[in-house]
C-alpha cells in the first residue's frame, strides 16, 4: 500500500497546545520514500482527532517513544487517550524543521468514596445492636 496524499495531521496545520484523541490503533505503511538502499519506507500511520475532525498522522520514533513510555506499546489500548501537542524546531538532515512533539495526558482515575474511618456513635452501636437482636430471634422460624 503506498500513500501518496490524504487529510494529514503535521506540523504544518497543528498548532502547540492542540490536544489529539486516537481514534484507532494505526498501523505500518508504505511511503512514497526511499531509504537510501532503494526500499520503500515505512511510516507508522495512526489517526487522530482533533477539535472533532480525524486526520491521519506519521508517528515519528520519538513520538513513539513518549507515548510507549507512558501507555505500553499494545496500541490498540491507546484508542481514546489523549496526548497534547507541542511544535518544535528541531534539525533534520542538516536544516530546521517544524516538527510536532506528543505528550501522553494521564487520565486522573476517580477516586472512589472511602468508607468512614470513625468508629460509630454509641446511638449508633445501639441500633446495630437492636438489628442484630431482631435477625437472630425470630419467633416465626
Amino acid at each position: 500500500m503506498t500513500i501518496l496524499g490524504g487529510n494529514f495531521y503535521s506540523s504544518k496545520n497543528a498548532k502547540s497546545g492542540d490536544v489529539i484523541e486516537f481514534v484507532d490503533a494505526g498501523s505500518w505503511v508504505e511511503t512514497k520514500w526511499k531509504n537510501d538502499d532503494g526500499t520503500p519506507k515505512n511510516s507508522y500511520q495512526i489517526t487522530v482527532k482533533v477539535a472533532g475532525k480525524e486526520y491521519t498522522m506519521n508517528l515519528n520514533k520519538k513520538n513513539r517513544e513518549a507515548l510507549i513510555k507512558e501507555w505500553k506499546n499494545n496500541t490498540d489500548t491507546w484508542i481514546g487517550k489523549r496526548a497534547s501537542v507541542q511544535i518544535k524546531e528541531t534539525e533534520i538532515g542538516g536544516e530546521d524543521k517544524l516538527v510536532i512533539r506528543l505528550t501522553p495526558i494521564i487520565e486522573k482515575a476517580t477516586k472512589k468514596a472511602e468508607p468512614s474511618k470513625e468508629p460509630p456513635t454509641p446511638l449508633e452501636m445501639e441500633k446495630i445492636d437492636e438489628e442484630i437482636v431482631e435477625e437472630e430471634w425470630n419467633p416465626e422460624a
